[in-house]
């Protein structure tokens, strides 16, 4: 584990990024401090040595970044956890979440960022197939785009404020195995085609203000 205060005498050192670890502990220092000479100099070098294509998971879990535009340049990242990272200080975080490399990404973990919305970005991600986006803000209805989703396999939106009705183009999702929308203000009928979900093992609507029965289309399931 790279230590971001005892991170500048690595640059001195060219040899010592000879893995993806090092090299992805190292970006994150540098996004974390500030340093993004730094952090260009190493993406070069990622680029130099053929790495870049190479480095598919990063995790930044409970740090604090004022940048977060290297992240991409990352063109084979396939599994991003950002949950409980402070983002209040990254004014570019939302304009980075829409540039990602969509066509890669499968796993994007954002839980307990302080989100007020969800990353338009999203959209443009055909092979995610883990959303976990627990213990934001994010608030007003469940866009339309997320049910175009089609790989989604898990999709937690746990304790945000989302309110509004399910839409029916929920059963969209059809690859869909965990469905959390759990503890929000979501109201209304949940829609019959939840029933067509047939993967779907786990679901949690608890905690909302939902009426009428689901009885017959957990039946269905």
């Amino acid at each position: 584990m790279v230590r971001p205060d005892n991170y500048n005498h690595l640059f001195s050192f060219e040899p010592i990024f000879n893995n993806k670890i090092t090299i992805a502990s190292v970006l994150a220092a540098c996004a974390r401090l500030g340093a993004f000479d730094h952090g260009i100099w190493v993406h070069g070098y990622l680029w130099r040595s053929g790495l870049e294509s190479d480095l598919v998971i990063v995790r930044m879990c409970g740090q604090s970044f004022e940048n977060l535009q290297w992240l991409s340049g990352l063109s084979s990242l396939q599994n991003l956890d950002m949950s409980r990272v402070d983002l209040s200080k990254a004014s570019d975080w939302f304009q980075v979440t829409n540039t990602f490399p969509s066509s890669m990404l499968v796993e994007l973990h954002m839980s307990g960022c302080e989100l007020n919305q969800i990353p338009v970005g999203v959209a443009n991600m055909t092979r995610l197939e883990v959303l976990n986006l627990r213990w934001n803000i994010i608030w007003g209805t469940i866009p339309q785009w997320l049910y175009t989703c089609s790989n989604l396999e898990s999709l937690s939106l746990y304790l945000n404020l989302l309110r509004g009705e399910i839409s029916s183009s929920t059963g969209n999702l059809t690859a869909i195995v965990n469905l959390d929308l759990s503890a929000n203000q979501l109201e209304g009928k949940i829609p019959s085609s939840l029933g067509n979900l047939c993967k779907l093992t786990v679901l949690d609507l608890s905690r909302n203000y939902f009426n009428g029965s689901v009885s017959e289309i957990l039946a269905s399931l």
